[in-house]
């Protein structure tokens, strides 16, 4: 399946805004915990156009990996985001199978370096029931007395913003509406019940820099809800924007 033909819509909405170099940078300075953040150098992110995502992993996936210098070497910043409506306690171990495709295509690319590069996996949660699994590749396994030392563990960073009170969302405006439309979006009465999303909309028209972006927004916006709906809805938005 081509990376490119993603059969969840939403999926398609997510490359386009989380692809956007301003996007990304706007998350993970908002979102990313402190202490990696102080040691990022946010100038030098970069989004890495290859596709690192197995194929029987694309209908579930999209995948978006940025490269980044992390306290002056050179590192990845692994954006991996989880569509499902459903709680899947197998994600840690899908985002491991990953990791190891970005290092054996590193060293392929770095024959001489000596170390592999750091990966960050960051989860953008918006399912119904809040995430309680744990993030810990480790928990995936029984555990057994002495073995500890030979089950490999890491963990990722999570962002559960469908429990996530709409006042701590935080960020610029791009990145404000993005989240808000994600967390909502399987609302039916999106725009009337959520009227500071088309408030977003109106200050994004203000912006030059920012009319890509809304041209995203407002599509995707239109292609989630009942074609009976999708005309009303493009009515409303051009009200909203006053033409």
């Amino acid at each position: 399946m081509d990376s490119n033909k993603l059969i969840n819509p939403h999926d398609k909405f997510f490359r386009e805004a989380l692809g956007r170099k301003d996007m990304a940078l706007g998350f993970v300075e908002e979102y990313l915990p402190p202490e990696i953040r102080k040691v990022l150098d946010l100038k030098s992110l970069e989004i890495v156009k290859d596709s690192y995502i197995d194929k029987e992993l694309s209908e579930h996936f999209s995948d978006i990996l940025y490269r980044i210098n992390i306290d002056g070497k050179q590192s990845f910043v692994y954006l991996l985001f989880e569509h499902k409506s459903y709680l899947d306690r197998l994600v840690p171990f899908q985002l491991l199978r990953n990791m190891v495709k970005i290092w054996e295509q590193f060293l392929k690319q770095n024959r001489r370096a000596k170390k592999l590069p750091i990966i960050v996996p960051l989860i953008i949660y918006h399912g119904q029931k809040k995430w309680r699994l744990r993030n810990d590749f480790s928990s995936l396994f029984e555990k057994v007395g002495g073995t500890d030392e030979y089950i490999p563990d890491f963990r990722s960073e999570l962002f559960d913003i469908s429990h996530t009170s709409d006042e701590r969302i935080k960020g610029a405006l791009q990145t404000r509406a993005f989240l808000l439309l994600l967390k909502h979006i399987l609302d039916p009465r999106l725009l009337e019940s959520h009227p500071e999303i088309m408030g977003f909309v109106v200050e994004l028209t203000k912006d030059k820099r920012a009319m890509e972006y809304l041209e995203v927004f407002i599509r995707h916006v239109v292609s989630t809800v009942e074609r009976s709906k999708s005309k009303d809805l493009k009515r409303a938005i051009l009200k909203t924007l006053g033409n």
